[in-house]
């Protein structure tokens, strides 16, 4: 923190430091409700061979999930950016003279993060790990997690794709099953980023 330069009042210093700390705050909040969302839903077993559990119902969709997709997003991902392009602009002599860059370079920011994850999502069921350099191949639906690409199939087909994710695409070829061709899913379908 103490590389953080003194503006004249003194006020924006202060501000910048509470700004950072809150980015962290998010960051573990969106961590959290990432674990939260995997953990209570556990693995089921694949149904075959003997004394296997029957496959469960199918998962149902529910709207809502945009809504938390998008807030997990913006706590683990949005956040950092947005704030800190809005910590950069406080630090600037614009500051002081132009209010309303202060909010634009926020809103800037978040909207920036919330479609850097929505391309990273992407990448993750269309991308290898040779050309990302990190894990793919449905690493996120392998740890129990539905993103936006996912999300946009099983409101598309509720039934088949709720089995799956009921499974959490535990059964060979299960995630074979969701690998593209997936349909574009327009930005409409994450309301925070159409406005």
């Amino acid at each position: 923190m103490g590389l953080i330069p003194q503006t004249e009042d003194g006020r924006s210093t202060h501000y910048v430091i509470e700004l950072v700390s809150s980015i962290i705050a998010n960051l573990v909040q969106g961590e959290l409700l990432q674990l939260d969302s995997i953990l209570n839903h556990p693995q089921q077993q694949p149904a075959d061979g003997p004394g296997a559990q029957p496959a469960p119902p199918p998962a149902s969709f529910d709207d809502r999930l945009f809504a938390f997709y998008e807030r997990k997003n913006y706590l683990k991902t949005a956040s950092l950016i947005a704030k800190t392009s809005r910590a950069t602009v406080l630090l600037s002599p614009a500051a002081s003279t132009n209010r309303s860059l202060v909010e634009a370079s926020y809103e800037y920011g978040k909207h920036l993060g919330l479609a850097f994850q929505i391309v990273d999502d992407i990448l993750d069921y269309t991308g290898s790990d040779e050309t990302l350099g990190k894990a793919a191949n449905g690493s996120d639906l392998k740890a129990g997690l539905v993103t936006g690409p996912g999300l946009y199939a099983w409101k598309q087909h509720p039934e088949k794709f709720g089995e799956l994710v009921a499974r959490k695409f535990c059964r060979p070829g299960d995630l074979e099953l969701v690998k593209p061709p997936l349909p574009p899913y327009p930005l409409s379908f994450f309301p925070g980023l159409s406005s």
